[in-house]
């Protein structure tokens, strides 16, 4: 397995490059976390968001939950939810936490159907991509308690397995060998990632993965550190995230 991070000074965030080990399956997928859209967006920076997702090619795009904080229906929400359905790759997605805490229930969902997302809630999704086949399991968020539990999507193991899972907690949840890749967000790599400031803001259910490539039991998971922010709308030593995954390819 392969990994590094590099900084675009053109656009400011993260790519991280993983090429993930799999069934044999040729696969690019570029993953996406935590926007936290909200009144006050930059239309622009979620237009060159667009364009870098389309620029990088991929087969899907898997956004892996927060795709608003707490208020999901601001009033610029339609503006939103246009750009967004600009993204010329399948993209299949999960709630967050923030997506159905605080009122927002079932409405933060909506919005991303309206962005052209596949909302996946506790089942699963199989694709045909460059003759291999694909299976997309989408988790609910585990602070929806018990209910998260319910019905959890069986694995394909015919399939290169990709697991959404919001929070990285889910790893030490599943059962040994579910997916070939989990993907999840929620952490932000600590926002705050100032003088080990951000082991203080960590959430619930980060249980000691904050950001980048882990060997679990459950599989291979890969936390990314977001795109948005909560709480203090601020980012210290911890640039926004853009992911670009491979299985099956020499990058």
């Amino acid at each position: 397995m392969l990994e590094f991070v590099r900084i675009q000074k053109a656009f400011p965030l993260y790519v991280r490059r993983v090429a993930l080990p799999g069934t044999g399956a040729r696969l690019r997928a570029v993953h996406l976390s935590d926007l936290h859209l909200e009144d006050g967006f930059s239309e622009g920076w979620l237009r060159r968001l667009v364009a870098r997702v389309n620029a990088a090619e991929p087969d899907i795009v898997c956004f892996t939950g927060d795709f608003t904080c707490r208020k999901a229906e601001f009033t610029s929400a339609s503006r939103a939810c246009a750009i967004l359905r600009r993204i010329e790759a399948p993209v299949l997605a999960v709630e967050g936490n923030h997506d159905f805490l605080g009122g927002a229930a079932g409405k933060a969902a909506e919005l991303m159907w309206e962005s052209g997302f596949v909302v996946l809630e506790n089942s699963a999704l199989t694709l045909d991509i460059q003759n291999s086949r694909i299976q997309v399991l989408g988790l609910r968020s585990l602070y929806r308690g018990d209910d998260a539990f319910e019905h959890l999507p069986l694995p394909d193991s015919q399939a290169l397995r990709i697991c959404l899972a919001h929070e990285p907690g889910w790893a030490n949840r599943l059962p040994a060998g579910y997916a070939d890749a989990i993907l999840s967000g929620h952490t932000h790599g600590g926002q705050l990632a100032a003088g080990g400031a951000e082991k203080f803001w960590m959430p619930k259910y980060w249980d000691g993965f904050s950001r980048g490539v882990y060997e679990t039991d459950a599989g291979t998971l890969v936390v990314s550190a977001g795109l948005g922010e909560s709480g203090p709308r601020v980012r210290l030593s911890m640039p926004r995230e853009f992911g670009v995954l491979t299985w099956g390819s020499d990058e």
